[in-house]
């Protein structure tokens, strides 16, 4: 059985990590495993074993730039994929119209996600092999994130 090398989606809530990620599992079942959302270490262990096991890469979605940083520690290396969005103005308006989150809670996601913008960027959890998909228009970031996920572990 060979070393599998996870892939880590990281960004903020409502950002599109869940539909680019469960897309990809859709179109390539046999090379990836979409693990569910995890929060805590063993269960992020535990979702790479079953996926190792199955000989398929687990894809793992987080919200937050630390919990990536802390998959990628665990279990040696990684391959990560950040998506932000075009601009703060345009995440907003998607949230406004998606009718489901109060002003309150579109004010706080949005300063959530400068906030995930900041560390994303001024940390070392991003190496310079990471990649950062803006997603402006879904279908032409869908492709941008599946071209750069297959040239990570056509690299591996």
């Amino acid at each position: 059985m060979r070393k599998i090398t996870p892939l880590v989606v990281s960004g903020s809530s409502a950002i599109g990590k869940n539909a680019f990620a469960s897309r990809l599992v859709k179109e390539h079942p046999d090379m990836f495993k979409l693990a569910p959302p995890v929060n805590q270490t063993q269960q992020m262990e535990q979702e790479y074993f079953q996926a190792e096991k199955e000989n398929k890469i687990p894809i793992f979605q987080v919200n937050e730039v630390e919990l990536a940083g802390s998959i990628k520690q665990k279990v040696g290396t990684a391959n990560g994929l950040h998506i932000i969005p075009p601009n703060i103005e345009t995440f907003r308006e998607r949230l406004e119209k998606a009718e489901e989150s109060t002003v309150e809670k579109i004010n706080r996601t949005c300063e959530q996600i400068k906030t995930e913008l900041n560390k994303a960027f001024e940390s070392d959890l991003y190496s310079t092999e990471d990649f950062i998909v803006a997603n402006k228009d879904f279908e032409k970031s869908y492709q941008q994130f599946k071209k750069r996920v297959f040239v990570m572990y056509k690299q591996n």
